[in-house]
């Protein structure tokens, strides 16, 4: 089989997706699924004063990838190591390419995984994905129940999970006659002026329910607060208090006072443990506030997301609330309501816009992965110009 991979349709795929990406004199590059090590050779013949590392699973394929690149090896070009790419062994910023040509079926938490190889590039690093299939064609379902634990994705799947690691400029490119398909993210610096697209921060600024546990960004609340505080209201009325949740021990308590997705089932919804929010943003109609204070609260709650999101950070508002249980934790005025509470942190799952299914369900779906599908109406179901 490893044969097989080193050359044939492997072969052709390859050939086809290495064009995508440009690599410097002296790149380091990474292979992941490096199989029995051909592509390897190739990343290395693009750039003759460059490194290439492979990195696999499977003992047979660091054997065959080690026999393949043996002089680039004793040259100090190259290094094989066995691994698992949801939990990579190299630093951080160790790489400035990552290709994954064919392998990323057999990733068990690809999210996860994509979250690695986001750690592991550098500043302005960019990924690669190549797969031949694309789960379109029932004879890709046949296969499926004949290789145990590979998964088919989709070119917009891939792009989700990419974005849902923080990749941005996710380009797609599709094969005119194959089903082949390149899926190519980058992993940009945060520099002044370099902001992400309105469009594209609408596009993928979807709500989350699983969070990783890493501390937000500093000065990351302030910066959500002072776009709440200048956001536009009814009749400048600003009638709206807020309370910014970030000691552990307070969200904690907050996390039986909120449900979470009610389409799904509790077990599926549910942060698990190392799952929850690491913070919430608590909306409050002060007593006495006029009639479109519910509608002010919407446009804080979109302001809250996006803002957020700008800086990777992704978020759920959230009505299914124990109003009073809240009221009386965080010591809200006696004549004061709660109305919505938003829960902040890393997305550790992706959120995938999909077209609205015949049926007409507006229920969103989740995978094994538990990430998430998300219908939507088309715009002429939605909108009349006129």
């Amino acid at each position: 089989m490893l044969e097989r991979m080193n050359g044939g349709r492997h072969a052709r795929l390859s050939e086809w997706s290495m064009p995508h990406i440009s690599l410097p004199a002296q790149s380091r590059v990474v292979d992941l699924g490096c199989g029995g090590g051909a592509n390897v050779a190739r990343l290395l013949g693009m750039q003759p004063e460059g490194t290439v590392a492979g990195l696999d699973y499977s003992p047979l394929s660091i054997e065959m990838s080690k026999e393949t690149n043996a002089e680039a090896i004793a040259q100090g070009r190259c290094t094989i190591v066995q691994g698992d790419v949801s939990a990579l062994p190299f630093e951080d910023g160790a790489f400035d390419v990552a290709t994954a040509f064919e392998t990323v079926y057999f990733w068990p938490n690809i999210s996860q995984a994509f979250g690695e190889v986001f750690r592991t590039l550098a500043d302005d690093g960019v990924f690669m994905v190549a797969n031949e299939v694309d789960g379109s064609l029932q004879s890709d379902y046949d296969v499926l129940e004949q290789v145990e634990g590979m998964s088919m994705y989709a070119p917009d799947q891939l792009e989700a999970f990419m974005r849902g690691a923080g990749f941005t400029d996710v380009q797609v490119d599709v094969h005119p006659d194959e089903r082949w398909t390149v899926v190519i993210g980058h992993k940009r610096v945060a520099s002044e002026g370099a902001a992400m697209s309105l469009n594209e921060l609408y596009r993928t600024c979807r709500t989350y329910r699983l969070f990783k546990q890493d501390p937000l960004p500093e000065g990351l609340m302030g910066d959500i607060m002072e776009n709440v505080r200048i956001a536009s209201c009814a009749s400048n009325a600003q009638s709206l208090n807020y309370i910014v949740v970030t000691d552990p021990d307070m969200v904690a308590k907050m996390q039986p006072l909120v449900a979470w997705a009610a389409y799904l089932p509790r077990d599926v919804a549910n942060p698990r443990p190392g799952e929850e929010p690491v913070a919430f943003i608590v909306v409050v109609k002060k007593e006495g506030s006029g009639r479109f204070a519910d509608v002010d609260a919407g446009i804080v709650a979109n302001t809250i997301a996006t803002t957020a999101w700008e800086a990777g950070v992704g978020s759920c508002i959230m009505a299914a609330i124990r109003r009073k249980a809240l009221a009386e934790l965080l010591d809200v005025a006696e004549n004061d309501e709660v109305l919505l509470a938003v829960a902040l942190g890393y997305p550790a799952h992706t959120s995938t816009i999909v077209d609205m299914p015949e049926s007409g369900s507006v229920e969103y779906t989740v995978d094994d992965d538990r990430n998430y599908y998300v219908p939507k109406r088309a715009l002429e179901d939605i909108a009349r110009f006129v």
